[in-house]
């Protein structure tokens, strides 16, 4: 009898041992996952950041190219007004002498 209850110790003893062991390595692995998904978590946001930096680039290289052109049509049709008033004015300059000076 005193060999069967210590036969049941060792076994005790022994799945105790076995627990604690995978216990231990559920920790171990769990702490791993834990480690690998932050990881994947990090290289996921920085390709996003990666990402996003290249549309907001892409946006602002297209609304600046379109401010430019906007721009230029805008300078060209001022500048084609202004000479359009500078004729005006140039023709009706030798009039308007001629009232200041009282001859008309």
């Amino acid at each position: 009898m005193d060999d069967i209850l210590q036969r049941l110790l060792a076994a005790e003893k022994e799945a105790e041992a076995l627990v604690t062991e995978k216990s231990a390595d559920g920790r171990r692995i769990l702490e791993e996952a834990r480690v690998a998904s932050l990881q994947e978590q990090k290289e996921a946001q920085a390709a996003l950041a990666a990402e996003c930096a290249a549309e907001r680039e892409r946006i602002l290289a297209a609304a600046t190219a379109e401010r430019d052109s906007r721009l230029a049509q805008s300078e060209s049709q001022l500048s084609a007004e202004l000479e359009q008033f500078r004729g005006k004015v140039d023709a009706a300059y030798p009039r308007i002498v001629r009232r200041l000076s009282g001859m008309e």
